[in-house]
């Protein structure tokens, strides 16, 4: 396989379960803050492992369009002359913003809507945590993965 997807599925797949992951860990945080520690209490562990299940599939669905979106940039950027740090700055911050931006686009409706409620203020922290999440799991992915350079097609042996 060319270096390229598999740097684009390594980030993908990381983003896909490390988001999840934090995204969990800090709703403990906040239950175990509000004493209702889930690791005390199996029902809320067990309605947070479902949770947390459910959210890994529906973020493996959710960023394709990442995973798409690195891929065409790395062919594109490892075509110029640049170096491998440029490049992974360029790619955490396309990344960055493919991950964020349908919540950043569900965050600006929120924040037009003529509604003041709790309900509103909740929904607004909330998904500022979670782009936290997304844009923290995208940086580590793109900078913890070695980006190999792309030598071109493969030579075919003949016989």
């Amino acid at each position: 396989m060319k270096p390229a997807i598999i740097y684009s599925l390594k980030v993908w797949l990381t983003t896909s379960i490390l988001t999840p992951i934090l995204i969990t860990l800090m709703h403990c945080y906040f239950l175990a803050s509000n004493h209702l520690n889930p690791f005390h209490n199996p029902k809320v562990f067990h309605r947070e492992l479902l949770h947390l299940i459910t959210m890994i599939e529906g973020t493996c669905i959710f960023m394709v369009p990442l995973g798409l979106g690195l891929y065409y940039s790395v062919i594109l950027l490892n075509k110029r002359s640049i170096r491998s740090v440029a490049i992974k700055g360029y790619l955490s911050i396309i990344g960055v913003t493919l991950a964020v931006l349908p919540d950043a686009l569900f965050l600006f409706y929120v924040l037009w809507s003529n509604a003041d409620s709790p309900f509103r203020t909740i929904t607004i922290i909330s998904f500022i945590h979670i782009m936290v999440c997304f844009a923290l799991s995208v940086l580590a992915g793109v900078w913890f993965y070695k980006l190999k350079p792309d030598h071109g097609p493969a030579l075919s042996l003949q016989s």
